[in-house]
């Protein structure tokens, strides 16, 4: 008896290594956002823990696949947003574009005097243009590191094109920036909340495992005293 209960401990503590290894694989799809890929792995972790009928696992498996459908859903968001700025961005720049030809046109119709002055309009149409690609460029770079959870980063790119967009007086790119600012300090604290959640199931996970590796040992030595 004793013999079999050690061949059937051991059976259950393969399986659950197995489930506990796709959970692993699981997470780190998600990372590099492979996340149908990720669930996958979890639905098969759960198959295991669910025979194996270890609830923890069951709720740990059932965590990572509810993680794993916010993740999913936070980057399509982040992409919509993104498809979003960059087509306001070129609505501004072919705007921007209409009104440097729409001036360029003038300056040939008018006198000396005023092709000067358009002249000089156009050449600092061009440095706000400029002024604004730049900014448009941090917006991007900023977006960038929000993905990549670099909240502090993306904040300085964020605060650094505001500064250009007050600066040039647009005020739609001011209110674009307002816009990113507030989507990465709502990103910042999902991702904090997220941190927090899984660093509970991680030491929630190390005290089960630890458990489990008690128990085993006791059946061993009991097993053997048999």
């Amino acid at each position: 008896v004793g013999s079999e209960m050690c061949i059937r401990d051991r059976k259950v503590s393969e399986q659950q290594e197995s489930a506990f290894n796709k959970l692993e694989e699981g997470n780190d799809l998600v990372k590099i956002r492979e996340f149908d890929k990720a669930n996958k792995l979890y639905l098969e972790a759960l198959s295991i823990f669910q025979d194996i009928g270890w609830v923890d696992g069951v709720e740990k498996t059932k965590q990572s696949i509810s993680h794993n459908l916010i993740e999913q859903e936070r980057y399509k968001q982040h992409l919509e947003f993104q498809k979003k700025q960059e087509q306001e961005r070129q609505k501004e720049e072919q705007e921007l574009n209409e009104l440097i030809r729409k001036r360029q046109e003038l300056t040939q119709l008018e006198e000396q005097k005023k092709r000067l002055q358009i002249e000089q309009q156009h050449e600092q149409a061009e440095k706000i243009k400029q002024r604004q690609q730049e900014a448009l460029e941090l917006l991007e770079q900023g977006n960038e590191k929000t993905t990549q959870n670099l909240f502090d980063e993306a904040e300085k790119d964020f605060n650094h094109a505001m500064t250009i967009f007050q600066e040039i007086k647009w005020s739609h790119g001011i209110k674009i920036t307002e816009e990113v600012l507030k989507h990465n300090a709502e990103e910042r604290s999902r991702f904090l909340q997220l941190q927090k959640r899984d660093e509970k199931a991680r030491l929630e996970q190390i005290k089960q495992q630890k458990e489990l590796e008690q128990m085993l040992a006791k059946q061993k030595l009991t097993a053997q005293q048999e």
